[in-house]
């Protein structure tokens, strides 16, 4: 029964939605758009529309998107695994169907359901669209993505630079199979470039239209919870500053669910261990190990009460090996 105290905002906004006194926290108020969720909030005031709330629809819709997202993540090792009938794909399905995370936060009562399912359903069918062609529907999921959270678009840049990645390899091998000669690039690119424009508009003129129907109605660029929680309009990007509270929140989440002993797992994985793929991984294992690790883990300082400043070039490294 439990639900996160900020899923009533959507739930107020969803509810005044359907009772026609438009995007406002309560009925006569100003136009603020106080949520950033707002494929969840649309979502939730269909339900209010036929006289379901917000604290039974958001279970609901919970317990459907969960159960979607497990056989998507299942897909989804299947076609990055196409040539192997292993258990892989089954073991993919059932470590997400155990994550702690997964399962509190998809039922919380915010869109962490929704946008679960919404990226799984994305990579799933970029996947498939790099094996068979076809329509490229996976920008429909990630235009759901990008309307779900503000920073949904990010994940969206990255699901349609692949899928241009997947369609220039899958038009290349077409045309290597096709011919006598190497396939050149001016003709790879030719035919992989109207699959990709077609991604570009099936996802940014429904975006753009949103877009402008949002700044139209509340007169904001970005969601009034981006101006909250940045504050002072004038403090700066500090993306150096290690000890900031995004650098501490980032190394918390690694430490208490483990996300940061399993690097070395997500590493190898993603790369293999042999050959050329190997020895990359052996390189960003012992760069990790190095940058990360010294002058210790976080856990060992706290243990020890021992917390040495670090030098500024040392910090600048830490950060760009995250990054890369």
């Amino acid at each position: 029964r439990w639900v996160v105290e900020d899923a009533a905002i959507s739930f107020a906004y969803a509810r005044n939605l359907a009772w026609g006194e438009g995007l406002v926290t309560y009925p006569g108020g100003e136009r603020v758009e106080g949520y950033s969720n707002p494929l969840w909030t649309f979502l939730l005031a269909a339900w209010y529309l036929v006289g379901v709330d917000g604290f039974t629809s958001n279970k609901i819709m919970a317990a459907v998107f969960a159960a979607l997202t497990v056989p998507l993540t299942w897909g989804i090792a299947r076609e990055a695994r196409p040539h192997r009938a292993d258990l892989s794909a089954i073991l993919a399905a059932a470590v997400l169907t155990f994550s702690a995370q997964f399962i509190i936060w998809g039922a919380g009562g915010l869109e962490n359901s929704l946008l679960n399912v919404l990226i799984a359903a994305a990579v799933w069918r970029a996947l498939v669209e790099a094996r068979r062609g076809g329509v490229p529907l996976s920008a429909l999921f990630w235009l759901g993505v990008a309307v779900t959270r503000p920073d949904g678009i990010l994940y969206a840049a990255i699901g349609g630079f692949w899928s241009m990645i997947f369609r220039i390899t899958r038009v290349g091998s077409e045309l290597a199979d096709g011919a006598q000669e190497p396939a050149r690039l001016p003709a790879i690119l030719w035919r992989a470039l109207w699959p990709t424009l077609a991604w570009l508009a099936l996802f940014f003129v429904p975006f753009g239209l949103y877009q402008a129907w949002r700044v139209d109605y509340f007169a904001w660029e970005l969601p009034n919870t981006y101006y909250a929680k940045k504050g002072n309009p004038s403090k700066a990007f500090e993306p150096f500053s290690w000890n900031t509270k995004g650098w501490k929140y980032l190394r918390q989440w690694a430490h208490h669910l483990a996300h940061g002993y399993l690097l070395p797992v997500y590493i190898v994985g993603v790369l293999g261990r042999r050959g050329v793929r190997g020895a990359i991984a052996v390189f960003c294992l012992a760069l990790c190990a190095v940058v990360l690790l010294i002058p210790g883990p976080e856990v060992l300082k706290d243990a020890l009460g021992w917390d040495p400043a670090l030098p500024e070039f040392w910090v600048h490294l830490r950060v760009w090996t995250v990054f890369l």
